[in-house]
């Protein structure tokens, strides 16, 4: 039997040139017991050869990998690679072709990590925080469209009559071009969904954010439910409940009789 390949490069900027080992402790296990064969290498780090060496290095092991299947039972025709480098362009590393409804959302949510926003729901915050507000009408309909996908799907686990209630008011509201973003959305990621690939993908990055001090997991991403409701109620919901305040002015005769006041309001 052969087994799909997974490359796995240790996030170091480069600087690193020995951390195979803990990559594969900390989340190469997961994908192994996931079916995949991990492929855990080193490269020169940047201290002691100038970039692009680390990917001559990284190309080196996938040729590795290619030209010893038969050996080790790579299936070749997969060969997925773990992590990402931008070097020092600071871009967000999404994916172009995921529905054009959510890449303004996920671009904000990368370059918040770029900013050393490392927690996901943090990052989530800030990345509807940026999306609708800024100026382009396409990113503040990414930033509420990914804001109710979260809301609705944290709303769903709620098994109380209240909840499904809630949920069937909000439903109703819905447009027919809302509706139809959310089909196109549901339809991209499920007809690319590939179960095994899902769970270990799922545990790698589970176990990531775990180790990387974010204690939630991958839970971390639907919590931005809490600071989006807790926005909206301070934000929307409390300002358009307060009553207006009428200045108090003494003077006023539509606020105080004056009348037996003598000069009072200049007379």
């Amino acid at each position: 039997a052969t087994h799909k390949v997974i490359v796995l490069i240790y996030g170091s900027a480069w600087f690193s040139n020995n951390a195979k080992d803990a990559a594969f402790q900390s989340y190469g296990k997961q994908l192994l017991d996931g079916g995949f064969a991990v492929v855990s290498i080193n490269h020169r780090a940047s201290t002691e050869a100038k970039f692009p060496s680390q990917i001559q290095d990284v190309k080196a092991a996938i040729r590795f990998v290619r030209g010893n299947a038969a050996k080790y039972g790579f299936d070749t025709s997969f060969v997925g690679i773990t992590g990402f480098s931008f070097a020092l362009t600071g871009e967000a590393a999404v994916n172009p072709q995921a529905p054009d409804v959510s890449l303004p959302f996920t671009m904000c949510h990368e370059m918040s990590h770029r900013m050393c926003i490392a927690n996901e729901r943090d990052a989530n915050f800030a990345a509807f925080l940026a999306a609708s507000n800024h100026s382009d009408p396409q990113f503040r309909y990414s930033a509420y469209f990914m804001a109710y996908r979260y809301c609705m799907a944290a709303l769903s686990t709620v098994t109380s009559q209240a909840a499904v209630d809630a949920r069937a008011r909000v439903d109703e509201g819905v447009s027919d071009y809302l509706r139809y973003d959310m089909a196109q959305y549901d339809a991209f990621y499920r007809t690319r969904k590939n179960a095994s690939a899902t769970k270990a993908g799922d545990a790698v990055n589970n176990a990531y954010l775990k180790t990387s001090g974010d204690a939630s997991g991958l839970a971390s991403y639907g919590e931005v439910c809490d600071l989006l409701v807790s926005w909206h109620v301070q934000q929307v919901l409390l300002p358009s409940l307060a009553e207006e305040e009428n200045p108090f002015d003494p003077l006023d005769k539509t606020q105080v009789d004056l009348t037996g006041i003598v000069h009072a309001g200049g007379n």
